[in-house]
């Protein structure tokens, strides 16, 4: 498997793990190679359960640390924004560099959807302590 790396990945990271392919796939991929602990957060929607039991039978099963963190509002309105909000204010909290499983496929999908409100924006490789090192790689690569 030919990954296109970004950005350079410390040795010590989190990774953002939502129990997608994606971030499934960052973490055992930067576990091989670096010293890796799980962050998951629980969204306020009829799954959270669901996806946090999965992410913390895979963290026990590869011998990852795991925090979680648990939506404390409900949202109304704009669901994708409020949740992408308060997962960031997260994961910017930390002083560890914090890898997403953003791929290419991604980075396309988010301008395409800015573009259609009128912004065009583009993914960044660096949000803070966010890095996104897989943002060259398809997805069809990584997961």
């Amino acid at each position: 498997m030919k990954l296109n790396y970004a950005i350079s990945v410390p040795e010590e990271v989190y990774v953002a793990c939502s129990g997608g392919a994606d971030s499934i796939a960052a973490a055992l991929i930067l576990q091989q190679w670096r010293k890796v602990k799980l962050l998951h957060f629980m969204h306020d929607d009829y799954v959270g359960h669901h996806e946090r039991k999965f992410v913390e039978e895979f963290a026990k099963e590869f011998g990852f640390d795991l925090l979680t963190k648990e939506q404390q509002t409900k949202t109304l309105n704009n669901r994708e924004h409020s949740w992408r909000v308060a997962r960031y204010e997260w994961f910017h909290s930390f002083d560890t560099p914090v890898v997403t499983g953003h791929t290419i496929d991604d980075a396309l999908e988010w301008y395409l959807m800015t573009c259609l409100r009128g912004q065009g924006e583009y993914m960044t490789l660096r949000n803070k302590n966010v890095i996104r090192p897989f943002l060259f790689t398809e997805k069809q690569t990584l997961s």
